[in-house]
């Protein structure tokens, strides 16, 4: 099962709601609504969108350089990293993540968003003052 595509609740009262500017807020929606899981061949996987720069541009209703700035503003912020290439961009917005658990001799998965991780990590980074 894909991990749940809705924003946390804790982004509206969050440090990053206050940082993401409006046109990367649409574009980083508009990718979270398209993710996919992405297997690797070493057994990763990865939740992932790809567009090409005139869907991204339509969508967006922004430039060719524009979407790159905001890919840019996504991946700084913390929230995706991106590949470009002539064919379009490939955004990266989160991972499978996998662990035994504890003595029940299960392996238990998940898929988590960056976003989501940083907003759960929010309350310790306060507390290290960082």
């Amino acid at each position: 099962m894909l991990a749940d595509r809705a924003l946390p609740p804790a982004f509206a009262h969050s440090d990053l709601f206050e940082r993401i500017g409006g046109d990367a807020l649409k574009l980083y929606l508009w990718l979270r609504a398209r993710a996919r899981l992405a297997p690797t061949p070493s057994g990763d996987a990865y939740l992932e969108a790809e567009a090409t720069g005139a869907e991204l541009e339509r969508v967006i209703g922004v430039s060719k350089n524009t979407v790159t700035k905001l890919a840019r503003e996504l991946q700084i912020l913390g929230v995706a990293t991106f590949e470009g290439g002539r064919t379009g961009y490939r955004f990266r917005l989160g991972e499978r993540l996998a662990g035994p658990a504890g003595e029940q001799s299960l392996l238990l998965t998940a898929e988590v968003y960056y976003l989501d991780a940083r907003l759960a990590d929010s309350p310790r980074q306060a507390g290290r003052g960082g």
